[in-house]
């Protein structure tokens, strides 16, 4: 059986905010993913990785998630 990848909703929209005026690609290079692996709307991305973004953008990770309303 193929993994099934859960997409948080929003997601990726909160995630191009703090993205914004970063290049993509130094930044997946920096977590360590690939361009399509941190920017694809089909994408996840691991904790490791989701780790690893909250800290070179500054992110919080409950709101990039969901969880809070707020960036922090």
């Amino acid at each position: 059986m193929a993994k099934q990848k859960t997409l948080i909703e929003g997601f990726w929209d909160r995630a191009n905010i703090v993205m914004e005026g970063k290049n993509k690609n130094d930044l997946a290079r920096q977590i360590g993913c690939n361009r399509k692996t941190l920017y694809g709307k089909d994408g996840t991305l691991s904790p490791v990785y989701l780790a690893r973004f909250c800290v070179l953008t500054g992110a919080d990770a409950n709101w990039l998630l969901g969880i809070r309303g707020e960036q922090a």
